[in-house]
């Protein structure tokens, strides 16, 4: 989600013979800078990303309701936030006696892995199943209410 960030570094500056000046590489500019102004920029760099990927998350999370899990975030070395992921029940089939309920679940699963709008390959991969499983139950659904349809006996009185 994010480049390579690392903590900053110190480096020696020297200038004639005069006493090194201790400076750090600030990861925003890739410049040097002072220690405060070094890490304050990678301190802002972590709580940007962070922010970034639980947005991310909790989006889905929301979407998903009683069907989503916790909000799982990955950390680089650096303890950079780099991603993240939560768990979304989509059903494994379609209840051929409850149709209605695989639909909406799948709905609720769709919606959940499209919430955040930046889609990963992940929540591509969970929408496309979500759609599937929609798509067999609308099916079941259909043929179970021309079944039912067929069956009944109308009475008209003229």
């Amino acid at each position: 989600m994010f480049g390579n960030v690392s903590a900053p570094k110190e480096v020696n500056q020297s200038f004639g013979n005069k006493t090194p000046k201790k400076l750090y590489t600030n990861p925003k500019t890739n410049q040097l800078s002072s220690k405060g102004e070094a890490f304050q920029a990678f301190n802002d760099f972590k709580s940007e990303s962070y922010n970034k990927v639980y947005s991310h998350e909790l989006a889905h999370q929301q979407a998903g309701g009683s069907q989503a899990g916790s909000i799982n975030i990955k950390y680089d070395s650096n303890g950079i936030a780099i991603g993240g992921h939560v768990n979304i029940q989509v059903p494994n089939g379609v209840n051929k006696a409850l149709p209605e309920q695989t639909l909406k679940e799948a709905e609720i699963a769709y919606n959940a892995a499209t919430a955040p709008g930046d889609l990963s390959a992940a929540d591509n991969a969970i929408a496309s199943m979500a759609q599937s499983i929609m798509g067999e139950a609308m099916q079941v659904q259909n043929s179970k209410n021309d079944k039912e349809s067929k069956g009944q006996r109308l009475n008209v009185m003229g």
